[in-house]
């Protein structure tokens, strides 16, 4: 990232220095005060500007989607009050606009476009673990992995067992994600032999009749990590080159975004967790 950036600089940063040598002259200038490093430019690619507006007890998300993130961000920058929704003109918080702004990249537009309408504009609680309840029990997913075995509860109450869990976060709508986990048996057997398979009452489960079978560790990884492997991605580009059908082919290119939609939430929610604390 920013290779284009920094070959620049360097470059210009030569070319100066040939020119002061050619002169036959170096001016010795007066000493500079340090200033603040400028913020790190985002690429021209597609994904969210955000702005992580913390209180006591809650944050917000304040998120704009962009085809191009570069562009984007200059405009939002020279303009601040062109984009009210980013609310970066709050007199709570004494930072510059730059110091507020930060930028995710997403593998395209539509994926920067879900993940703002999961996730902007909604109040979550820093601790969500310590209030939630049967009436209110919270937006977060939370993970289990085991040697053969993936749990993923939605809902979940507080109970003791939440100390075997991992927290991944509002990866989703818990209903939605729920009914379409139902209905990826066939998927699932597609990337590794499957043993076990159930989703109902707020709970997905799936495991595998091999022990550390590669697609099933790097699944995983796509709810803990937010990461994609590459056996897995090649295993997901090789069943839509495989597929004959209109409608199959349609079934696993959903399927396959739905893993990647989870992959980048998670990953999103990794980053903001680094924030927060």
């Amino acid at each position: 990232m920013f290779h284009d950036d920094i070959e620049f600089l360097v470059s210009q940063t030569f070319k100066e220095v040939e020119e002061r040598s050619l002169r036959g002259a170096f001016v010795f200038e007066e000493e500079e005060q340090p200033s603040s490093p400028s913020p790190k430019l985002p690429d021209e690619a597609p994904g969210v500007l955000y702005y992580l507006q913390k209180n006591a007890s809650t944050f917000v998300l304040r998120m704009l989607a962009a085809p191009n993130l570069r562009e984007e961000w200059r405009k939002v920058i020279s303009s601040p009050e062109d984009y009210p929704s980013l609310r970066l003109l709050s007199s709570d918080d004494e930072r510059s606009v730059e110091e507020k702004l930060s930028f995710f990249e997403c593998d395209n537009l539509q994926l920067a476009k879900a993940l703002k309408d999961q996730l902007a504009n909604k109040r979550f609680p820093l601790h969500e673990e310590r209030i939630i309840n049967v009436s209110d029990p919270g937006d977060n997913w939370w993970v289990k992995r085991e040697e053969s075995g993936l749990s993923v509860y939605f809902k979940l109450c507080r109970t003791e067992s939440m100390d075997s869990l991992v927290k991944v976060g509002p990866l989703g709508d818990c209903e939605g994600a729920l009914s379409f986990f139902n209905k990826l048996y066939g998927y699932f057997s597609l990337l590794f032999p499957v043993k076990d398979f159930s989703s109902a009452h707020g709970q997905f489960f799936v495991s595998c009749e091999e022990k550390h079978h590669p697609l099933f560790d790097e699944l995983g990884k796509v709810f803990t990590e937010g990461e994609i492997g590459n056996a897995l991605w090649e295993k997901l580009r090789e069943l839509e080159s495989k597929a004959k059908e209109a409608n199959v082919l349609a079934s696993i290119r959903r399927a396959n975004y739905f893993l990647m939609e989870i992959s980048t939430a998670r990953s999103f929610w990794i980053e903001i967790q680094e924030r927060l604390n």
